[in-house]
């Protein structure tokens, strides 16, 4: 059996999180909304490890990011 995929980052890829007038408002150039597409697929297609991801400034988000935690619904 094939593992799931895990690195979802692109190259080059930038993503920040952070409060913007009362709004969580993510920014990121285009490898960086790539890899979040690739993220939130994996999450649909259930190929993620306990349903969820966590991203902080740590992981792969910019440097003074808030924490975004990516989480599935099952129906």
């Amino acid at each position: 059996m094939d593992e799931p995929e895990t690195n979802w980052w692109e190259p080059e890829a930038r993503i920040e999180v952070r409060m913007v007038e009362g709004a969580h408002v993510i920014f990121g150039n285009a490898a960086g909304f790539r890899t979040l597409s690739n993220m939130l697929l994996s999450l649909a297609e259930s190929t993620v490890p306990g349903k969820h991801l966590h991203l902080e400034d740590f992981s792969g988000l910019e440097e003074g990011s808030d924490e975004l935690i990516l989480s599935r619904l099952d129906d």
